[in-house]
């Protein structure tokens, strides 16, 4: 009988994830079968991934082929794992102290290291404290808020003493050496970091979110609550929007639209049966998004936000790391070396209808929605869905002029759904 219901859940799985797939997603053959933890892509052709076991390869050709790289011999602490948590580019400004370099992380370091020249020689960028990380579970170089022209280094984890705690470098046009430390009052780990104009948010592991002010101006961080299973990923979407997930099954994906100040559960975030908890995020400014995922069984799910809502597609492997670009190249990487390139994105978010001239006037409109271009086409489905991707309408298949004038004021997306393919439309109601 167990047996049974699993072959059942797992058919729902696949039917519900597979319903979705329109992206071609390449498994790339990255030569490795170690554990990926963290990617860099400077261009949708060259990049990086670090990992476990001194993991350290560069390509050149979109992921083609890979390299290669001499890991750092520096930097970690004695006796220890090798396994390198993350790796980002700091862009060096003239006169500043710190040239144009790749900085990565050890999962147990003295300091983090940087190298000029793809691994043939590196220095160290050091920790206040040479003691102070236990366990590092992430790097990342951000840009300053507060409009500084300054970069941020955070590296975040774990102290010794069992609290979490995260060291921040500065470095600007004119800036001087300058690092700071924060170690929380609750015990634990910082899992996550990003930041906005306004914020930097940090994830915890007791589910807790910390955001600070505009350039750390705030001495002590708002508090905000999650759940209790702990903050897995945080990442500012644009438009004074930002997400953060939770190791929660269900109801694990919250989202704020006030630069972070709250956050509730995002009620266009569907329940599905592959549960997937996020790892990472990677947003363009249009809100568009993807995230690496842990799903149903340890396996992977690639998340998708498009205009429209959240789709889902599935990997061998549990994922750790993602990254989009504008032009639709997005990269996830994860477990036993997996790398997964989609080339086709902008089909998805692509608000101009595809190869099918879609046409919906007046835009705004207040009463009635005239649709034209669609002659001699076999359409699915008609929908109407607000900003945030919920559906609000389904009208008939055979609709070309859509009675608008009982919605409220705002933006909304109207979605067809063809065959092959699905056209959209930015709306605004007035």
């Amino acid at each position: 009988m167990k047996t049974i219901l699993l072959l059942i859940g797992l058919f729902f799985i696949t039917t519900y994830t597979f319903a979705q797939s329109n992206l071609n997603w390449v498994t790339l053959n990255t030569g490795t079968t170690e554990k990926i933890n963290d990617i860099y892509f400077q261009s949708p052709d060259v990049g990086y991934i670090v990992g476990e076991n001194y993991l350290f390869k560069k390509t050149i050709d979109g992921g083609m082929t890979w390299i290669n790289l001499t890991p750092p011999s520096i930097g970690e602490k004695p006796n220890n794992n090798g396994n390198i948590i993350g790796i980002d580019l700091h862009e060096g400004f003239s006169f500043s102290n710190t040239d144009s370099a790749l900085c990565l992380t050890w999962e147990k370091a003295y300091h983090g290291v940087l190298t000029r020249d793809e691994g043939a020689s590196y220095s160290v960028f050091s920790y206040l404290d040479s003691n102070q990380f236990c366990t590092i579970d992430g790097f990342s170089i951000l840009p300053s808020n507060g409009g500084n022209g300054y970069i941020n280094l955070f590296t975040y984890g774990q102290d010794c003493n069992g609290d979490a705690v995260y060291h921040n470098f500065y470095d600007g046009p004119f800036s001087i050496s300058y690092a700071n430390t924060s170690i929380s009052n609750k015990s634990g780990s910082f899992t996550t970091v990003d930041v906005d104009s306004f914020s930097s948010i940090f994830g915890h592991d007791n589910g807790y979110l910390l955001r600070y002010g505009g350039a750390f101006s705030s001495p002590i961080p708002d508090s905000i609550y999650l759940d209790s299973t702990g903050v897995s990923a945080v990442a500012y979407a644009g438009n004074n929007k930002w997400y953060a997930s939770t190791n929660r099954d269900l109801n694990n994906l919250y989202i704020s639209t006030d630069s972070g100040k709250t956050f509730t559960v995002d009620p266009s975030f569907p329940n599905t049966f592959v549960y997937p908890k996020i790892n990472d995020f990677s947003f363009l400014p249009n809100g568009v998004g993807i995230a690496a995922s842990t799903s149903t069984g340890g396996y992977g799910s690639i998340v998708l936000r498009t205009l429209i809502g959240w789709e889902f597609y599935p990997s061998s492997q549990a994922l750790n790391a993602a990254k989009l670009f504008g032009n639709g190249i997005a990269y996830v990487a994860g477990d036993s070396g997996l790398v997964m390139k989609t080339t086709i994105l902008t089909s998805i978010y692509d608000v101009k209808g595809g190869n099918i001239p879609l046409q919906a006037y007046p835009n705004p409109v207040s009463n009635f929605l005239q649709l034209d271009g669609l002659d001699n086409i076999s359409i699915d489905a008609i929908q109407l869905f607000d900003i945030h991707g919920r559906l609000i309408n389904t009208f008939s298949s055979d609709s070309r002029k859509l009675d608008l004038s009982s919605y409220s004021k705002g933006t909304y997306i109207i979605k067809v759904q063809t065959r092959d393919q699905q056209l959209s439309k930015k709306l605004i109601i007035k």
